[in-house]
């Protein structure tokens, strides 16, 4: 067996951490009763099953989160990038408000950092709805202008994408993951055309980008017809806009059960593009779909070996890379 990658990705730390946080659920419901007193709030807390990495509770029209003080730096550097995204969105896209109290915007207790967050309404867009992810990408792009503005400095996480292509280039190799002979062959063609298309993947430049603007994370006006927010700007960093954009293409390559997959990404990039998006082949997004499929192996992947997830969330993703790597022989 071999040594587990050593890395910076917070991704990695991240997943191990919210094994620690799991099982705490019971103490934790108790100790956000007695939190939210320090914003005033007299409402029970309800527990919301939102992801891995925090432990989130909706409370009347707020949302009351929690992590690992180890965590604090990460939120205090979301809470400075969003007081700004809030000014610069200026009411076009929404984006959380922290809630502050006597110590700032982050309490540490009980060995954990809590902030509390305004409630932003809306709907998650639907996958199967091509009007909505038109919606989303011409969101996306005008996301896209506005955060150019903003420097590197509010950067929240300090991966980017092709850091994270690479730790999973190097993870797929790892024999305790079990990929056969032909998913092994399969993923180093796959890494052999994101190194292709690399030079044309950063012909865009960088900025600052959402992270993961995947359908949890956007809501949507109730008629579909525009982005009227964006949540979980935990990964937000300093990258190519086509980390943002491939978070898209994938939810509509293996969300969207499109028989048209090809067409229906097409004219959700021609959306990006007539906001004033950068045009981008679709070969240059299904290389970033791959670039993607190599994040969640890294970070899957070392759940795995740690004995924390499912192989399931591991070999699906070659299988992903298959159907990428036929749509880009079409």
């Amino acid at each position: 067996m071999g040594p587990l990658i050593s890395s910076p990705c917070a991704a990695f730390r991240d997943s191990v951490r919210s094994f620690v946080a799991e099982g705490r659920v019971n103490r934790l419901d108790g100790l956000a009763l007695r939190i939210t007193s320090l914003w005033g709030l007299d409402k029970q807390p309800k527990r919301v099953d939102i992801g891995v990495n925090k432990a989130t509770w909706r409370v009347g029209g707020y949302w009351l989160s929690s992590g690992l003080t180890d965590e604090k730096d990460r939120i205090v550097r979301s809470q400075r990038l969003l007081a700004r995204l809030s000014e610069d969105f200026c009411g076009v896209i929404a984006v959380p408000r922290f809630v502050p109290v006597d110590s700032g915007f982050v309490v540490e207790a009980h060995g954990r950092v809590w902030w509390l967050t305004e409630h932003i309404e809306g709907r998650q867009p639907d996958p199967s709805c091509q009007s909505d992810m038109e919606a989303v990408a011409r969101g996306l792009s005008m996301m896209h202008d506005l955060l150019r503005e903003v420097p590197r400095s509010y950067s929240v996480s300090d991966d980017n994408f092709e850091q994270l292509f690479r730790y999973g280039e190097q993870m797929v190799s790892d024999v305790r993951l079990k990929f056969s002979s032909d998913d092994l062959a399969v993923a180093r063609h796959a890494a052999e055309i994101v190194v292709e298309h690399l030079g044309l993947i950063r012909r865009s430049g960088m900025q600052i980008t959402h992270g993961d603007p995947s359908n949890p994370n956007l809501l949507m006006d109730m008629s579909g017809s525009r982005l009227i927010g964006a949540l979980d700007w935990d990964n937000a960093h300093y990258d190519h806009v086509l980390s943002d954009i491939a978070v898209v293409a994938q939810t509509i390559l293996f969300r969207s059960h499109s028989d048209e997959q090809l067409d229906y990404l097409r004219e959700v990039i021609a959306a990006y593009v007539s906001s004033g998006g950068t045009d981008f082949t679709i070969d240059e997004v299904l290389t970033s779909v791959i670039m993607v499929l190599f994040e969640a192996i890294s970070h899957h992947g070392n759940r795995y070996v740690l004995g924390h997830g499912s192989y399931e969330h591991v070999g699906d993703r070659v299988a992903n890379m298959r159907i990428v790597l036929g749509l880009m022989n079409r």
